[in-house]
């Protein structure tokens, strides 16, 4: 009998620490998270914080209104609304906005040469004491198109292949897509695809489909005329077989010591 009571005893205590372990997150979390949710909303609310267009059929300029009611019991002003790239362009009033009252945000935006998902967001700041900060969010899908990245490098002279730069190409949608031819302003511009160790071989065809480029500077064997050498940038041209995007240009900048 005194063996079952001590048992009892136990499982009891183990018990009661069991529930303790359960409820001291919820007594350490609970009146923060019950103070956020039902802390009143105030200032200036929009209809909608996230809108997603789903699938765009093409990159065009486009634009979306969010409108932004004052449900205080003061006037509230827009104080600034930034957007998160310069892709974006927003236009929004200044004036007060009455209580009741609402006031139009336009966002004007512009993906044109993207592809795949695309998402931005603009944060607006009002002089509301208590909820001066709001987050907009506009979402998108663009057909994928072909892209060469970077658009840019810097070739630093007199190193070649050593200080090599790499770009990647990648096609389209389309299953047929090709390089059809690869053209540079300067001989001193080289261009060779990279093997499957990351190496350059000048052997491999420049045309064909998509792949990692090496494109490095070399005028060791070469007699530039002076506007070449004087030149701040040149360019290498990337043809294909793609519609959409039949040329892909890659900006190179000579730096010289």
């Amino acid at each position: 009998m005194r063996r079952r009571e001590i048992f009892v005893f136990f499982v009891g205590i183990i018990g009661a620490a069991l529930a303790m372990e359960a409820f001291w997150p919820a007594l350490a979390t609970g009146p923060f998270q019950s103070n956020r949710s039902e802390r009143p909303l105030d200032g200036l609310v929009p209809t909608d914080t996230v809108v997603s267009y789903g699938r765009l059929e093409a990159s065009q300029p486009f634009s979306h209104t969010f409108w932004l009611t004052n449900i205080s019991d003061r006037p509230v002003r827009v104080l600034d609304a930034k957007a998160s790239c310069g892709c974006t362009v927003t236009e929004v009033s200044h004036e007060p906005v009455q209580p009741g009252g609402r006031v139009p945000l336009r966002v004007k935006i512009d993906w044109s040469g993207r592809s795949g998902r695309q998402e931005v967001s603009v944060r607006v700041l009002t002089d509301h004491d208590k909820n001066p900060l709001l987050e907009l969010n506009v979402l998108g899908e663009l057909p994928r198109i072909p892209m060469l990245v970077p658009a840019a490098v810097r070739l630093p002279i007199g190193q070649g292949p050593q200080a090599m730069r790499v770009v990647q190409i990648s096609r389209g949608e389309g299953s047929a897509f090709r390089i059809t031819a690869v053209r540079t302003d300067s001989p001193a511009v080289r261009v060779a695809r990279l093997d499957e160790s990351w190496q350059p071989n000048p052997s491999l065809e420049l045309t064909g489909g998509e792949g990692r480029f090496a494109v490095w500077w070399d005028d060791s064997d070469l007699a530039l005329p002076g506007d070449e050498q004087d030149a701040e940038a040149f360019l290498v041209t990337f043809e294909t077989s793609d519609a959409a995007r039949p040329k892909l240009g890659l900006r190179v900048v000579p730096v010289r010591r």
